[in-house]
């Protein structure tokens, strides 16, 4: 028995494929089957966001669909003059933020392979050639994974943002709502308790190497 192909499939698979602006014009009629095509193409670097911010995979699995949910709730007000990917970020980021505000106290359940994906994935490439330096390579990303985890909670939702995200001190006082004088001075405290937290696995740079 032959399986019926959804609406999202059909549109993933045509080699003329909607343009993202003709697919979120959809979504604002109504169409789940074109916001399920923008799912598809984000939810892989979605997971790696909400990864950054939560430890279990499960929850960073549920942060995401939260996202979406919110998102294809607000499609409407989304404007064609940014990406969807950059408006869909922000929203990202305020339910993981949202759940971090929730579960002041987190657990590495995952390993330590989460919140790093994306920063220390691309270092252990660079040295697989080198088992003393893999080596070292996973030591070093369990250490911050550490140090991050035993932060403040305040002062972890603003190292992931400025270190792992790359956001301003603008961008951060945005989404945590505090001025951005208290944005600097989290990162600066929590960059020092990093640097001594991580002892033989700091470097010198005045900005962590994550």
């Amino acid at each position: 028995m032959e399986r019926t192909i959804t609406t999202a499939e059909a549109i993933h698979l045509s080699p003329d494929a909607p343009s993202e602006q003709a697919l979120i014009k959809s979504c604002q009629e109504g169409d789940k089957g074109a916001f399920k095509v923008l799912v598809e193409r984000y939810q892989q670097r979605a997971m790696r966001v909400a990864s950054g911010f939560v430890r279990s995979r499960d929850d960073s699995k549920g942060v995401v669909q939260e996202a979406f949910v919110r998102a294809f709730k607000s499609i409407r007000e989304f404007r064609n003059e940014s990406q969807f990917y950059r408006w869909f970020h922000v929203i990202l980021v305020n339910v993981a933020l949202d759940h971090l505000r929730r579960n002041k106290t987190l657990t590495q359940s995952d390993g330590d392979g989460l919140l790093l994906h994306s920063s220390i994935a691309s270092e252990a490439k660079l040295n697989r050639t080198d088992p003393r330096e893999e080596i070292w390579t996973k030591q070093r990303r369990k250490a911050i994974v550490r140090a991050i985890d035993s932060l403040p909670v305040d002062e972890r939702m603003t190292i992931i943002l400025r270190e792992i995200e790359d956001l301003s001190y603008e961008e951060i006082a945005e989404f945590t709502r505090v001025p951005i004088g208290t944005v600097m001075s989290r990162v600066f405290v929590g960059r020092r308790r990093l640097q001594f937290k991580l002892g033989e696995f700091a470097d010198p740079p005045t900005r962590l190497n994550l």
